[in-house]
């Protein structure tokens, strides 16, 4: 069974075998056993027009001025987190205007020029490409956000199933290529 829905299931109780979660900060506790697949490149996504509008950015807390989104379960205060060669870490703070457990609604709205967000690159290109989407921080500039890490998940209960554990030998390679865009057509 595949379920792709934007929700977090309870993979012992509703009894999968393997779960993907990606994310950025550390893992909750929890009955899972996780490993870790690769980093997931973000981007922070935001209209051409829109960007046209304000100019290009040059530091993250020019963010300010945007409607930010963020892919959430729960209502507050989010954080955003850059990196930069040479300035190290900088971390703001936001309250979103769009909430949604869908990246692609998230990226329709970004795409509408409504606001900005803080997406996987992966799932980013085919609108980058198209000149619908850029990335609000030009290469000069040196702000990316942290990625995230892709994990896949199992029940540490049960232990892994055989066809689990031969799909992740099999799969966790050719995952971590795919997400930094190495993997072979």
């Amino acid at each position: 069974l595949i379920d792709t829905r934007n929700w977090v299931p309870d993979l012992v109780a509703e009894g999968f075998d393997l779960g993907f979660c990606a994310q950025t900060g550390p893992l909750a506790d929890s009955s899972l056993v996780a490993r870790t697949i690769g980093d997931v490149p973000m981007i922070m996504a935001i209209s051409p027009a829109l960007l046209e509008q304000s100019g290009q950015l040059s530091h993250p807390d020019q963010l300010a001025g945007f409607r930010l989104f963020a892919r959430a379960a729960q209502a507050g205060v989010k954080t955003l987190r850059f990196l930069h060669p040479k300035h190290g870490g900088h971390a703001i703070e936001y309250t979103p205007h769009v909430m949604t457990g869908s990246v692609a609604v998230l990226q329709a709205g970004v795409v509408a020029g409504i606001g900005a967000a803080c997406m996987p690159r992966h799932l980013c290109e085919d609108a980058l490409r198209a000149n619908r989407l850029v990335d609000a921080f030009k290469v000069q500039a040196g702000w990316q956000p942290e990625p995230a890490t892709m994990y896949a998940m199992l029940p540490a209960r049960r232990g892994a199933t055989v066809s689990t554990r031969l799909f992740l030998e099999f799969a966790l390679p050719k995952l971590a290529l795919a997400l930094r865009n190495e993997l072979d057509p």
